[in-house]
């Protein structure tokens, strides 16, 4: 369960923190946030994709998990929380990127991060509709399914990493 009563900065296209707001009042789509996307790797190297429940991208697949990042929280602690939330998994996450995205829908201050695990996600329904195991050539053949926030993602970890 989301805390609602959590503060998020808002940002404007710079970077420059501008205004903060409680999270149960943050507008997804016009507010520019921080954000933690993150991607979650099996021994055979497949990535877990998950569906949310609320989402304006209902039926296309998304990252592992994601969330914003809190006033005063580093990313780091961001991604573990949303890690520990969404999948129940105790993790430390890999910092791969950080940098403004115009998805012309919506706006972010995207982090991308990545673990590499042995471990099952135990998926929480309050963040979580469906998920799946995928292998990167099976997202690479279906890529028109995924939300854009994870396509970015998925391009950079292809980039900066040795995962296939």
């Amino acid at each position: 369960m989301q805390e609602q009563d959590s503060i998020i900065l808002v940002y404007d296209i710079s970077g420059k923190v501008i205004s903060n707001k409680l999270r149960k009042d943050i507008d997804k789509k016009g507010d520019i946030i921080k954000t933690v996307i993150i991607l979650v790797i099996n021994n055979q190297n497949k990535i877990f994709v998950t569906k949310l429940p609320d989402s304006p991208f209902n039926e296309k697949w998304a990252s592992s998990a994601a969330g914003m990042v809190r006033k005063d929280e580093k990313i780091i602690d961001a991604a573990k929380r949303t890690l520990q939330r969404e999948l129940n998994l105790l993790k430390n996450p890999v910092f791969l990127s950080e940098k403004f995205y115009d998805f012309n829908i919506l706006k972010r201050l995207m982090s991308v991060l990545y673990i590499k695990t042995g471990d099952l996600p135990k998926i929480n329904p309050d963040d979580v509709r469906d998920s799946k195991w995928m292998t990167f050539n099976e997202i690479e053949k279906n890529i028109d399914s995924f939300i854009p926030t994870f396509r970015v993602a998925f391009e950079i970890i292809k980039d900066k990493t040795k995962f296939r």
